[in-house]
């Protein structure tokens, strides 16, 4: 993928991983998260509006556990080239949680089960969704298209599927992660803060969506297991989206509320 192709910088979305202990609840993670978050909110040049937290539903894989018990997901219009990104230079341990940097994507990929075009973005959290989140470290991986496409792939025969999205990491953030570990691994730079980075920036990020009222849970662990057995660096969970951030409805000193306005979609999306 071309890096100066405008339509590289369609569709850009950025995942944020969060360590936490299994005890917090969401309420106390928004308490820290949410004062975390409000100054890059306000910040003209991150454009970040939008936000879809989702919390992680556990006891369900026994390998390639994915460890993140919160994630969140931002994107930015079309068009737009962001200069900063949401807690841009947060990364490491704050308090009881640890936040991980797991880049800004591009979307590659999206079907679904019926309709041809869909948003998958969207702008209301669906109560009767429930996600797989299937991901890879960048630093273990070489792959293309085709092997999240696999994972995908098995888990459009498990009952209760409805859509998937494939996100491949962007090449500027790419670039940006393989600039920082060759700091990292300069020992004339050993004192710089991104040796404390825990630095798990994924090369791919697979989103499965399914009916929570019809998902077959043991056949979605049978097809991603089976998916492990060949590719052993991918990570799996299920998440439950919990909320969509709209920061825009919330006034601020010297603002005031603007109309919603309407993301673009330009995604071709194949029907199952």
């Amino acid at each position: 993928m071309d890096e100066h192709d405008p339509m590289s910088y369609r569709n850009l979305v950025q995942f944020i991983g969060y360590e936490a202990p299994p005890t917090m609840s969401e309420g106390q993670f928004r308490a820290f998260w949410d004062p975390l978050c409000e100054p890059y909110i306000s910040k003209p040049d991150v454009g970040v509006n939008k936000i879809i937290l989702s919390q992680k539903r556990s006891g369900y894989f026994n390998f390639g556990n994915l460890p993140y018990m919160y994630m969140s997901k931002n994107w930015w219009p079309a068009g737009v080239d962001p200069k900063v990104t949401l807690l841009s230079g947060r990364s490491g341990r704050i308090g009881h949680v640890t936040i991980n940097q797991l880049g800004v994507f591009v979307l590659r990929e999206a079907k679904m089960k019926h309709a041809k075009r869909y948003s998958h973005l969207p702008h209301t959290v669906d109560r009767d969704i429930i996600k797989l989140m299937g991901m890879v470290s960048v630093d273990e991986t070489r792959c293309d298209l085709s092997e999240p496409s696999i994972l995908a792939d098995r888990m459009i025969k498990v009952p209760g599927y409805q859509y998937h999205s494939i996100y491949e990491l962007h090449p500027v953030s790419r670039d940006y992660h393989t600039m920082k570990r060759r700091n990292k691994e300069n020992k004339e730079l050993a004192g710089s803060p991104w040796k404390y980075c825990p630095c798990r920036i994924a090369g791919w990020i697979v989103e499965v969506y399914f009916s929570s009222k019809t998902v077959d849970h043991r056949g979605v662990c049978q097809a991603a297991e089976k998916f492990y057995s060949t590719f052993k660096n991918w990570t799996f969970a299920f998440h439950k989206d919990q909320d969509l951030i709209d920061f825009r409805s919330l006034p601020r000193p010297g603002t005031s509320r603007t109309n919603d306005e309407t993301l673009e979609e330009d995604t071709r999306v194949t029907a199952v």
